[in-house]
């Protein structure tokens, strides 16, 4: 996917309709589009972005509606960690304003089929901040299957620990659909590592 791609539809979504920390969200466009272009701005918009999307922990019908944008620009190669961090802080959020419970969280685990690759990506830190957001929320098992357990070098090992520990935060949170048998398939998962 490149950026053009991922920033498809970023101009027509409906963002006066959605809020954020500050109101209506009509900056989105320019804040996403600038985060993805990276460089001294794309820094800039990164922490406008946290301070509008996760501020003080809270998330917004803005952050719901960003969710596809950040994973594509995610996809398309740009920003990746600042972008995965991004969204796992979203996706772990409880203190949802005016939100379905879970709405966020929601949005990004439907976004996950995207951002398996980067499990596998050549670069440590990549890897690392996607296995944190895959255990941020509760999906470590998918991750442990789409890497292939049985065939995990040393390297992807490390990474196994990141995956347990984030299943085990969301766990010790009340957020996991299933944490029983996530539980049990992590455990089988990993006795054939």
């Amino acid at each position: 996917m490149d950026l053009a791609e991922a920033l498809a539809d970023l101009d027509t979504h409906a963002w006066a309709d959605v809020a954020h920390a500050y109101g209506p969200a009509e900056d989105l466009p320019e804040l996403l589009r600038a985060f993805a272009e990276g460089g001294e701005d794309g820094a800039e918009a990164l922490g406008e972005l946290y301070s509008a999307l996760l501020h003080q922990g809270t998330v917004y019908s803005a952050s719901v509606a960003a969710v596809p944008f950040l994973v594509r620009i995610t996809a398309a190669g740009c920003e990746v960690v600042d972008s995965l961090v991004l969204l796992g802080g979203m996706a772990e959020s409880d203190d949802e304003w005016e939100l379905p419970g879970g709405a966020v969280r929601s949005a990004v685990v439907a976004q996950l089929p995207l951002l398996l690759p980067l499990l596998a990506d050549d670069d440590e830190g990549v890897r690392g901040a996607a296995a944190s957001l895959f255990g941020r929320v509760g999906r470590a098992c998918e991750a442990l299957h789409a890497l292939g357990a049985d065939a995990l070098d040393a390297r992807q090992r490390l990474r196994v620990s990141e995956l347990v520990e984030g299943d085990r935060r969301f766990v010790r949170h009340g957020m996991g659909d299933e944490p029983v048998r996530e539980d049990e398939q992590l455990r089988e998962l990993l006795s054939r590592l």
